[in-house]
């Protein structure tokens, strides 16, 4: 909480979103009126805002209820830094002003990146996608790690017809002693969700790095594309050593496997492994798979069904869907 200034009208906080947005509150301190606030560039007012939203992390920080702004700068506004103010009755909020960043800071693309993960219609874009394309994200630390950058190597070895698509916000890692050597790889600047996703039809993610934002908002949003994930902790099991790893009480597929359409007969044939389960259902139950091949080895076998069997792309991509949607209403994942 804030306590407001000795007679002070109103108060308040802005934050930054992601550099292209701001987020904040301001409120008058004897009544629930709603506050406008006055934004300035370099000290020349450019805007007026209303504080009538609820914004999550805002309210998680100040408990202040409905009182709340988001502030989008307006393009024009990255051409070089400037001091960005927020002022309720001629009074800085708490945290302003603040400077921007300009276009040619090496970040921009990034936080436009973000910021379009938030800020996107989804339902626009949810067929896009480029067939026999693979991509992942070569950020500063998934290019440091130069195991995850050697499964992509490997990748592009097992799957020499398909594009590798290697997608950065700046600097161009060309120069990437594994990188180079891949013969069939592109190089894709990009600055929102709709650069990749138009650019692929798998997306690589490194787990070790990164989180399942990104990953979550695929799979949820665009049923052509399907999402392979780098875990060198497993890579080396089997499939059914991974399995016996999950197939446990408090697992959905163990708990409840006739929610995601597995019959009794694919139940009982699998003898619980998850791996031969998914399969059974999907190719048949006299489906022949090799449950002591490695889960790297077996990636492969995903990836070569996903370029060449649409039905079998959108088959795993819904029951993530439903993966989710159980864990969702069992409130445990």
């Amino acid at each position: 909480m804030i306590v407001p200034p000795y007679e002070a009208k109103c108060y308040g906080a802005v934050h930054i979103d992601n550099y292209l947005s701001f987020i904040g509150f301001c409120k008058k301190v004897y009544s629930d009126e709603v506050c406008k606030v006055d934004v300035f560039l370099d000290d020349e007012k450019i805007d007026t805002i209303l504080c009538d939203k609820t914004v999550d992390k805002i309210e998680q920080i100040y408990e202040i209820g409905s009182h709340c702004f988001k502030y989008e700068l307006d393009d024009k506004y990255f051409d070089k830094r400037h001091m960005l103010s927020f002022k309720c009755d001629g009074e800085e909020l708490l945290h302003s002003p603040i400077e921007t960043i300009s276009k040619d800071d090496e970040k921009y693309n990034e936080y436009k990146f973000l910021h379009s993960l938030e800020n996107t219609n989804y339902d626009e874009l949810k067929d896009m996608y480029k067939p026999n394309s693979i991509g992942f994200l070569a950020t500063r630390e998934n290019l440091e790690d130069e195991e995850f950058v050697g499964y992509i190597k490997y990748i592009s070895d097992n799957f020499r017809d398909s594009a590798i698509n290697c997608f950065y916000y700046s600097g161009s890692p060309k120069s990437n002693k594994i990188l180079k050597n891949i013969k069939n790889i592109e190089y894709i600047n990009i600055s929102s969700i709709k650069d990749m996703v138009e650019n692929m039809e798998i997306y690589i993610q490194n787990s070790n790095i990164q989180n399942n934002k990104l990953r979550e908002i695929l799979l949820t949003n665009f049923d052509n594309i399907f999402c392979i994930v780098y875990n060198k902790d497993i890579f080396e099991l089997t499939l059914k050593e991974h399995s016996n790893m999950s197939m446990k009480k408090g697992f959905p597929y163990f708990d409840n496997p006739t929610y995601f359409g597995f019959t009794d007969k694919e139940i009982t044939k699998s003898n619980g492994n998850m791996h031969s389960l998914i399969n059974f259902n999907f190719f048949g139950i006299d489906f022949d798979i090799d449950i002591n091949q490695s889960t790297k080895d077996y990636l492969n076998f995903n990836i070569y069904n996903v370029i060449n069997n649409k039905e079998y792309k959108r088959y795993r991509n819904n029951l993530f869907l439903k993966f989710k949607q159980y864990c969702k209403e069992k409130n445990e994942y």
